[in-house]
């Protein structure tokens, strides 16, 4: 329903919904601190491009609200080479 992608040092969330929702993407550090939000309309079957390059290398949880369901994925940033 809901998965982390890496790609070219970029993050995304995919969603794989069974109808088209609104919802309200928050990212948030180790200590609870919301530190991004991201509203988006309209999502069934979308990939969501998260806009962190500027965040410390570290590990963040991504809360995708849907009114009905929260889910929580957590996001891995590394050290840029």
């Amino acid at each position: 329903i809901l998965s982390v992608f890496y790609e070219n040092g970029e993050i995304f969330l995919a969603f794989d919904l069974s109808e088209k929702k609104d919802l309200r993407i928050s990212v948030y550090n180790v200590i609870g601190e919301k530190i991004m939000v991201q509203d988006m309309k309209q999502i069934q079957k979308n990939k969501i491009k998260l806009r962190m390059t500027h965040f410390v290398p570290g590990v963040y949880v991504a809360l995708a609200d849907m009114g009905d369901a929260v889910i929580a994925r957590k996001i891995n940033i590394q050290q840029r080479k």
